[in-house]
């Protein structure tokens, strides 16, 4: 079967040969099985290839507002955590806040208290002396009332006798001489007598008046006593909760504490007894007591501001990562943790959580700008990652001095402070420290 067309391919089914017709003649392709293979093999692949390119065109056009969605949720979600990280972190703020100037409060009307105390103490120990004073001036006139009284009597009996003797002319004169002079000595005595009680009865006026002053005083000290007590027990038994929370021993850190601050204490740790004097033995015992525990708990506050309780960072932040095993961001594989992360600005201030001395401040392999401080008590903590130091070797420094900058020196992902608190030379988790000492400081 022939075509005249030019450019048609008849075939010819008996030799499998297709004829193509051309200008230049006919030419002849055999159609063998190979041939017909890899004309197979060929489409195929063209088929795949468009495909694949039009599945690639479609997902390069679809992929970007995909991703836009997705980015813009993550985005949202994050926003809302952080915002709601920041108010807890403004009310946690706020609730420390409240809790250090109610301790502040409450110490400067414990001192002044105690001030007023110790000035009623004085008041009494006067109000006393006076007293005694009055009753042994009232003892010498009651003693000189009665030897006036006997007196009296006497010259009385001896006007008597005088009267009732001889009456002759000599003995008359006589008699009249000693009546006259027996006389004077009786007026004067009677004199002194009624002086003398009218001296009494002022002096037994005065010791009401002295009496009635002390029982005020003694009122007013029970008040106090009182006063101070409540004030000992709802402000400064948080200290003693916090260290029991923080695993501490307290009676371990005031005798720390008592080693280098001598306080108000006697040679045995006991309360002076010119500040002890009141009339009352019960009230004196309590406030003896309720001295020793101030002692005690002015060490303890003093204790408080050794050890880390507080946050390194006092401005807004993220905390980003706790204490224990966790992923690690830069190889994704599980690694000890041996402190906490706490993400802001760059250069947000960071503060020492403690007194201390600073014992390392540069920078270290991983973890870039550090600083090292040594407390009491066993403690150091360890601030890394900072943008800048702002102290050096041998610096002491105090509770909440400002001591570096955030940022992200070292083996860092991002702008973040890394934390630990270590005890004896072994990590511990800050935030058993940070927690317990939530509503002191």
């Amino acid at each position: 079967m022939q075509n005249n067309t030019s450019g048609t391919a008849p075939v010819d089914q008996a030799s499998r040969k297709i004829t193509i017709q051309t200008p230049q003649g006919d030419h002849c392709i055999e159609l063998t099985k190979g041939r017909l293979w890899a004309g197979g093999a060929i489409a195929a692949l063209c088929l795949t290839w468009t495909i694949t390119a039009t599945a690639s065109f479609l997902v390069s056009n679809m992929s970007p507002s995909s991703e836009i969605a997705d980015t813009a949720m993550i985005e949202s979600a994050f926003d809302q955590r952080i915002g709601r990280l920041t108010a807890s972190l403004a009310e946690s703020e706020r609730l420390r806040q409240s809790a250090t100037e109610r301790l502040d409060m409450a110490l400067g009307r414990l001192v002044a208290q105690q001030d007023i105390i110790e000035t009623a103490l004085g008041d009494h120990a006067d109000t006393a002396a006076a007293l005694r004073v009055t009753r042994d001036h009232l003892a010498k006139i009651v003693v000189d009332r009665d030897a006036a009284e006997k007196r009296v009597r006497e010259l009385s009996q001896a006007v008597a006798n005088l009267e009732s003797s001889g009456s002759d002319a000599d003995t008359a004169e006589e008699l009249d001489i000693a009546l006259a002079a027996v006389s004077d000595e009786l007026t004067a005595a009677v004199r002194d007598r009624d002086l003398q009680k009218n001296d009494m009865h002022r002096m037994e006026s005065e010791i009401s008046t002295l009496e009635l002053k002390m029982q005020i005083t003694a009122d007013r000290q029970e008040r106090l006593v009182a006063s101070l007590e409540d004030a000992v027990e709802t402000s400064f038994r948080p200290l003693e909760a916090m260290f029991e929370a923080s695993g501490l021993s307290v009676d371990t850190l005031v005798s720390g504490v008592r080693q280098n601050y001598t306080g108000f204490g006697g040679p045995d740790g006991g309360v002076p007894a010119a500040i002890t004097g009141m009339a009352d033995p019960e009230l004196n015992a309590r406030f003896s007591t309720l001295m020793a525990s101030m002692e005690r708990m002015d060490m303890m506050r003093i204790a408080a501001t050794k050890v880390p309780y507080t946050m390194p960072v006092r401005v807004a932040h993220r905390f980003t990562s706790g204490f224990g095993t966790r992923r690690d961001p830069k190889t994704g594989g599980r690694r000890a943790h041996n402190g906490i992360d706490l993400a802001g600005p760059r250069g947000t201030p960071i503060v020492s959580t403690a007194d201390g001395v600073v014992v390392f401040a540069g920078r270290q392999s991983g973890f870039g700008k550090m600083i090292k401080i040594r407390h009491a008590y066993g403690f150091e903590t360890l601030y890394a990652h900072l943008n800048k130091i702002h102290v050096k070797v041998g610096d002491r420094v105090a509770r909440t001095d400002h001591i570096g900058d955030m940022g992200t020196t070292g083996r860092s992902t991002g702008v973040h402070l890394h934390y630990e608190v270590r005890l004896g030379g072994n990590p511990v988790n800050p935030m058993t420290y940070i927690r317990a000492a939530k509503n002191v400081f």
